[in-house]
């Protein structure tokens, strides 16, 4: 008898095979839509006699890490470069001698990304250089979307590995300005020291280029005086990263500019450099599109003015994000992560505040910094606290509150490790309905006391102060021959014979008839809200409607319409910050 196992075993294999069938036709599937949608080929071609020795010279370079793979295009019976190289493709000098290098390449290509990569500073190879020269001096110009220089070291204190350092006196010459053209957007420095650099500046013509310069600044001394070299047409964006190893931000790019659009500056984390009083104005009085820096070099751009006649600082940017680490309860020596910035303000669309390690925020980080930001910073419409995750009792913390920041009004955006915040919206979500009997003995005070005969006397903390000031003081009470509804203009008296009830809308001066109320609803165009007559407020719909009426048994009641909010808003700045600390959860709102 057949064992049930190789049944089962028989079915499995049907089922692989399956499976496999699907798999492949769904890589096939994958890799025909990358070719097609995600890295568009070129079918434009460069006709060319140094073909086929452009392609042997990327091949030396090809390892597992980098395929160099060259997109061709067959014109013609003829093998031909694409015009447009979309895989990054990478140079890596110590592979190549004088001897390996042709001394033509094809012209006209752009590349997407080309990385020229040496040595490092564990193995100096001074020929790298005279390699780079013969490279550059092959293309003529480079055309590139990103040109990448890495880990290219020379000793600059031993003379023979200046060997090939000095400027070719036979450099091609542009617009007056000698050296191999780069046509190119951006400009990444790794790993690259200043004597390289210098070399570099000295062998190509960045005239005609308005570039994003990106510079590891960790194999560099002293100042970024090396920025001053490159001579382009114009710097979009600075980025500068390990700036923990210079002694001074000094340069003419930030101290004369014109400065970029974009400034990014980052370090690993240790004593960072000082900006100095030049370089901070500037900062301070650039309008920037992007700026982003760490927390203590933020600190020192906008430390407090010594001097009481000196204005307070005024920065501007479109888009700000300053980077925290995980020692800053230490560093500022109390439990706030921000330090006071005096009178500073500071205007910008996107505030970023990036934790850029392992950090556990809790609620009382969350209630100093959004009173940090609500009072130093202005015209916000989103702020993003991003962080490596956040712990449950923060996370239960962010879903019961409402977030009030009072002085930026256009706050359309809080977010706190990914998760999304609740901003407070100034919308009246209740009325508060009077049958006429229950005005009545409203107006003459003895309201609670009838109230607690139904027991539903406890249910006036449900109301707003105002509303229960109404009803315990009188307060905004008016005669019964005054007007009571501003639409249809009825007194208490006119409203008798109405068979009305009366109705308060956002503040108890505002009231209308609840007949006038259910005609603002049915006029509202489809809107989730009404417009309060008297002062134009928001008053959210469906209307949810608290009453005081009569009972069957005559005595007052208070109905509550809907479910009591499980939502609390935190107001910032904050009136009594010791007492939100101290109570982080808060009362309703109230008016």
């Amino acid at each position: 008898m057949p064992s049930k196992t190789v049944f089962y075993l028989g079915k499995g294999c049907a089922t692989v095979k399956k499976y496999l069938f699907f798999c492949l036709a769904g890589m096939v599937a994958v890799h025909c839509s990358d070719e097609l949608f995600f890295l568009p080929r070129s079918t434009e071609h460069l006709l060319s006699p140094y073909t086929i020795q452009t392609i042997k010279f990327f091949k030396i370079s090809q390892s597992t890490y980098y395929p160099n793979i060259i997109e061709t295009v067959k014109a013609d019976g003829e093998i031909c470069m694409a015009k447009r190289q979309i895989d990054k493709l990478h140079i890596v000098l110590p592979k190549y001698s004088l001897c390996t290098v042709p001394e033509h390449m094809v012209k006209g290509v752009d590349f997407r990304v080309l990385v020229i990569e040496g040595a490092g500073l564990e193995n100096l190879v001074p020929r790298d250089l005279v390699v780079l020269n013969q490279i550059l001096m092959a293309f003529g110009e480079i055309r590139a979307d990103r040109l990448k220089l890495e880990n290219l070291c020379i000793d600059s204190t031993d003379t023979t590995s200046l060997e090939g350092q000095a400027v070719s006196k036979h450099l091609p010459v542009t617009n007056g300005v000698p050296g191999y053209v780069l046509n190119i957007q951006k400009l990444t420095l790794m790993g690259t020291n200043e004597p390289v650099i210098r070399w570099f500046q000295g062998h190509v013509n960045l005239t005609r280029a308005w570039i994003c310069l990106n510079l590891d600044c960790s194999p560099l001394q002293c100042n970024l005086g090396v920025l001053d070299g490159f001579r382009a047409a114009g710097v979009l964006e600075l980025r500068l990263s390990h700036v923990e190893s210079l002694s001074a931000l000094d340069c003419d790019l930030l101290l004369a500019g014109p400065l970029p659009d974009k400034l990014t500056i980052s370090h690993a984390g240790r004593l960072a450099p000082k900006f100095s009083d030049q370089i901070t104005n500037r900062i301070v009085s650039n309008p920037w599109k992007v700026l982003e820096v760490p927390i203590d070099l933020w600190e020192g751009l906008m430390a407090p003015s010594v001097a009481p006649s000196m204005a307070p600082k005024h920065l501007s940017a479109e888009s700000l994000t300053i980077k925290v680490n995980s020692n800053r309860r230490s560093a500022t020596g109390h439990a706030s992560l921000f330090r006071a910035m005096g009178d500073n303000l500071v205007t910008t669309k996107t505030l970023i505040i990036a934790i850029t390690q392992i950090f556990m925020i809790f609620p009382t980080d969350l209630i100093f910094t959004f009173d940090w930001v609500g009072k130093h910073f202005r015209g916000l419409e989103k702020v993003l606290v991003t962080t490596l995750g956040i712990p449950i009792k923060t996370a239960d913390f962010l879903g019961t509150i409402e977030f009030d920041i009072r002085t930026n009004p256009g706050l359309k955006t809080i977010s706190v490790g990914g998760m999304s915040c609740t901003i407070y919206q100034d919308v009246t979500k209740t009325v508060l309905c009077f049958s006429l009997d229950a005005w009545e003995v409203c107006s003459k005070g003895t309201l609670p006391e009838e109230l607690a005969k139904s027991q539903t006397r406890a249910n006036l903390g449900r109301l707003s102060s105002k509303e229960q000031a109404l009803i315990t003081t009188q307060q905004w009470i008016v005669a019964d021959k005054d007007q009571m509804c501003p639409i249809c203009l009825s007194t208490f008296e006119d409203l008798k014979n109405a068979s009305a009830d009366i109705c308060i809308l956002d503040h108890p001066e505002h009231r209308v008839c609840s007949h006038c109320l259910s005609s603002l609803v049915a006029a509202n165009g489809g809107r989730n809200h009404i417009a309060c007559p008297g002062c134009r407020g928001k008053i959210s719909l469906p209307l949810v409607e608290n009453k005081i009426y009569q009972n069957s048994e005559g005595h007052f009641e208070l109905s509550i319409g809907g479910p009591s909010s499980t939502t609390r808003v935190l107001s910032f700045p904050a009136s009594d910050l010791d007492g939100l600390l101290a109570h982080p959860h808060p009362h309703p709102h109230q008016e």
